[in-house]
């Protein structure tokens, strides 16, 4: 169990039944299965649920990119070959024919924003795993123009363990989290990615480009919401391996 960071983005597991019309048992056997993450109050220890986590369990991608990222090898390949880009060049391909199918829905400069978060997700997917994939290479992508929602994943060995190689004293996921999107540092040193990517990202919500951030590496998950500057960062309950991030536009 953690500290809550901010209640106002949780909702209780009564009122998460009634958003999604399911029973609690129901709620908690997904929460169990790792298909949603959920926070315990300290004092209480009753389950709490992430409202835009929530929102999104009406969304299919999110439920099978819940499920690929658990960890342990999850034979899962067969649903997510629809999303599933096993190198980089096949995913910033289908990244940039994106562009075309945003045109009209949003303005220019916003469709400019999207594509260009969607590429340095990409670029780090795909970077920061080099050579050191733990199981399943590759990144787990979708834009949905309808739901507005974008979703990049992957298996790989997460915030923490990248930048441990250049901060020793990192106890935790979320120590790792906030480092990522407050600190112009790479797993890397000086060559190639110099961390730019994640705070490009930040910068865009809190200008209100976008409208929200939900990103993931292990039990450590960050919210940032559109014209706030604040880092909402919590520990859950279900980890992911890798990382996770999903943006609303």
């Amino acid at each position: 169990m953690s500290k809550i960071i901010n209640k106002n983005l949780l909702l209780s597991i009564g009122d998460a039944t009634q958003l999604l019309d399911v029973s609690a048992s129901t709620l908690r056997r997904m929460d169990d299965k790792g298909i949603i993450a959920s926070v315990r109050n300290v004092k209480n220890g009753k389950r709490y649920f992430f409202k835009a986590d929530l929102l999104s369990l009406k969304y299919k991608s999110y439920k099978l990119v819940r499920e690929w990222t658990k960890p342990g090898h999850r034979k899962i390949e067969k649903k997510i070959k629809d999303f599933y880009y096993p190198v980089e060049a096949s995913l910033t391909g289908k990244i940039i024919m994106e562009r075309a199918s945003l045109e009209g829905l949003i303005s220019d400069e916003g469709i400019s924003v999207i594509i260009n978060s969607a590429m340095e997700l990409a670029g780090n997917v795909f970077y920061h795993n080099q050579g050191q994939w733990p199981d399943i290479e590759g990144a787990f992508y979708v834009l949905d123009r309808i739901e507005r929602k974008m979703i990049i994943a992957d298996r790989g060995v997460g915030l923490l363990k990248n930048l441990r190689l250049v901060k020793k004293n990192l106890a935790s996921h979320a120590e790792a989290l906030k480092l990522a999107f407050t600190e112009q540092i790479s797993s890397r040193g000086l060559e190639g990615h110099r961390g730019y990517g994640l705070k490009f990202i930040r910068r865009a919500v809190e200008m209100g480009y976008l409208r929200c951030l939900v990103y993931q590496t292990g039990n450590a998950r960050l919210e940032i919401l559109a014209n706030d500057k604040n880092l909402y960062i919590d520990e859950v309950d279900s980890s992911v391996q890798g990382c996770l991030a999903i943006v609303e536009f």
